[in-house]
């Protein structure tokens, strides 16, 4: 990978971010939760089921986020590898 693809790939990642859709989903969980406990308080069917999707929607992307923390991690380490692999070869031939 040369440079700019490196570049380009750490720009892509920090806007498609694991990081950004964890926190995403924290924000989401957090804020349903508070929903779901008002409308049961209240007696208020349609906000706590409001609530319990927005959570529900708040642990999906955080998964996403840890999802996509553990390939661009795998990727790293694949990364990693194949540029020993390339060295190891490149010393055979010398």
């Amino acid at each position: 990978m040369n440079k700019a693809e490196k570049v380009r790939s750490a720009m892509s990642r920090a806007t498609h971010s694991g990081a950004a859709d964890k926190l995403s989903g924290h924000v989401d969980e957090a804020v349903g939760k508070a929903k779901e406990k008002v409308g049961s308080a209240t007696g208020n069917r349609e906000l706590r089921a409001k609530g319990i999707a927005q959570n529900i929607k708040g642990k999906a992307e955080r998964i996403k986020g840890e999802v996509k923390d553990t390939l661009d991690e795998f990727e790293d380490e694949l990364e990693a590898g194949v540029d020993t692999a390339k060295e190891k070869i490149g010393s055979h031939h010398e």
